[in-house]
């Protein structure tokens, strides 16, 4: 996933991949399939315990502006 690269079936059963937590595990306590991509081994090295996505995205979100109609 991060490297955009694609992965073939033949790689599927190989060591070339992890299976990685999108937010790390570690800090959300989140083991969920949503959680989880199949990631390069090597990205996923590099990647290390943090979050795939610049700080933008980590900011909570608020929702109080939405009404249900």
């Amino acid at each position: 996933m991060y490297s955009g690269e694609p992965i073939t079936f033949k790689d599927l059963n190989t060591t070339e991949y992890d299976i990685d937590h999108i937010y790390p595990q570690s800090k959300t306590k989140d083991d969920s399939f949503t959680n989880t991509v199949l990631v390069k081994r090597e990205c996923n090295a590099k990647k290390e315990d943090r979050y795939p996505l610049g700080s933008d995205f980590q900011t909570p979100v608020s929702y109080t502006h939405l009404r249900a109609h």
